[in-house]
């Protein structure tokens, strides 16, 4: 009976569980090919999120993505990135990044978390702000991430005069009213 009672109190303690609205959230990415921007996506993600300003230890954040959903609004670009040297969607379906801990930082948050791609776990850090309007919420946030250290793009995508070693991914997540 004790065990009951403390199982609901740790449950009542975590912060609720974001319903996302996903055709208003996107997870973005720019990059540079050629010295010039170009933009990207993923279409497919689903998004866990469990969030409070008041309970930064118990938030948490899981987001799945379904790496063969990348578009660079680009049709060649998008199966050059899609094959060997980059995503291999075909062996490495989906990333996943995941957070680990949640800080204030001026009039946002940054969550530390990784990000597992590919065969490797890399660090990352996300800075996001949180906007919530009684009925829904919003988050927009982005992280810079360096694709060598992924492991994308290298052997004769490697040199960064061709394409850039520098990818921010943005972030807008919605919420459900």
């Amino acid at each position: 009976m004790a065990a009951l009672a403390l199982s609901s109190l740790v449950h009542a303690a975590e912060p609720d569980r974001w319903e996302i609205d996903a055709p208003n959230s996107t997870l973005g990415f720019v990059a540079e090919q050629a010295g010039a921007k170009f933009s990207g996506r993923f279409e497919v993600f689903d998004a866990h999120v469990r969030f409070d300003p008041q309970q930064l230890a118990q938030s948490s954040a899981i987001v799945t993505i379904a790496m063969s959903s990348v578009t660079t609004y680009e049709d060649e670009r998008d199966g050059i990135v899609k094959g060997t040297g980059w995503f291999e969607v075909d062996r490495f379906p989906q990333a996943k990044f995941e957070t680990r801990d949640f800080r204030p930082a001026g009039d946002g948050f940054i969550a530390d978390g990784t990000l597992q791609l590919l065969e490797g776990v890399h660090p990352v850090r996300f800075e996001f702000t949180v906007v919530d309007d009684g009925s829904a919420r919003r988050l927009e946030g982005h992280a810079e991430l360096d694709r060598i250290a992924l492991g994308l793009g290298l052997g004769e995508w490697e040199d960064p005069a061709w394409i850039g070693r520098a990818v921010r991914v943005n972030v807008v997540l919605v919420t459900l009213p």
